[in-house]
């Protein structure tokens, strides 16, 4: 038994020897998984810590809260959606209500209007889509994961093409606020990466997170270097990655150091073309087996 459990060892070891690539998620792993929230905006207007009671309408405040309340239905976070929800009923006069919350750039694509901190539904206009779609990428740019939430108002959850189950409402909602969440880079993991490159193993990062927030921590960690930001074949997302054609993916995969707004299948496919190509590599996180 030992000696069985010696060679498996051994072996392992003596794979991982010959490692030429290097698949890794983000969070907890290149990530130290502690998460702050160190952003926060209500429309188009930044909120600082202390002026979260005294600056936002009590109106606001209770539609976040009561995100948690009674709950009728729940729709977990997907990979593909990017976002999870919940449907509840008020008990103080029956209301149905639907809350969403997930990828910020997702449920800003679901929602027709935002609250202002003094509680005044406003109808978001192509101006004030562009300006919180730049609130986003700035954020994302500066390594933060930025999460949305959003609310809407329903009669009652409404099954779709005669299906029995029930669904939630995802458009035409209203814009609750968006959050920064830095998770800082663990340390000593852009030596670690700078020494596996030295070595010759190729690190990429393939993430569900949005391109701006990957290239900001790859560059941080050192995967990303200095021109490769501006490369297209060193960055893609995972929509395209899955779009191209087998033979396209296969020319593409040696090139790509960071794989955004990613699924599970996505990282499979990567794998796959690696080991298509001969490459001996290890993986971290989720595979869609």
């Amino acid at each position: 038994m030992v000696a069985r459990l010696m060679v498996r060892k051994l072996s392992a070891c003596e794979t991982m020897g010959s490692a030429t690539t290097i698949c890794t998620d983000k969070t907890g792993t290149l990530t130290m998984n502690q998460m702050t929230v160190t952003s926060f905006h209500l429309g188009n207007e930044s909120i600082s810590e202390g002026r979260i009671h005294s600056s936002i309408s009590s109106y606001v405040l209770d539609l976040i809260r009561t995100g948690v309340a009674k709950i009728v239905q729940v729709e977990a976070f997907n990979s593909s959606k990017k976002r999870s929800g919940i449907s509840l009923i008020k008990k103080a006069d029956r209301t149905h209500h639907v809350h969403w919350k997930g990828a910020a750039e997702m449920i800003l694509a679901i929602c027709s209007c935002f609250y202002d901190s003094n509680g005044i539904e406003k109808e978001l206009i192509r101006y004030e889509r562009t300006k919180l779609e730049q609130i986003i990428e700035s954020m994302a740019t500066r390594s933060l994961r930025c999460i949305a939430f959003a609310h809407g108002y329903e009669s009652e959850c409404q099954p779709k093409d005669g299906n029995a189950e029930e669904t939630l409402k995802e458009d035409g909602l209203t814009l609750l606020g968006l959050i920064g969440i830095t998770d800082p880079c663990r340390p000593g993991v852009k030596t670690a990466v700078q020494a596996c490159q030295d070595a010759g193993v190729s690190i990429k990062m393939i993430t569900g997170d949005n391109v701006f927030t990957a290239k900001a921590i790859t560059t941080e960690c050192g995967i990303l270097r200095p021109g490769d930001e501006t490369n297209d074949c060193a960055v893609i997302e995972g929509s395209e990655f899955r779009n191209l054609s087998p033979q396209a993916r296969l020319e593409r995969v040696k090139k790509i150091r960071v794989m955004a707004r990613s699924s599970p299948f996505d990282k499979l496919l990567m794998v796959q073309c690696l080991k298509q190509m001969g490459h001996v590599f290890a993986v971290t996180g989720e595979l869609n087996l």
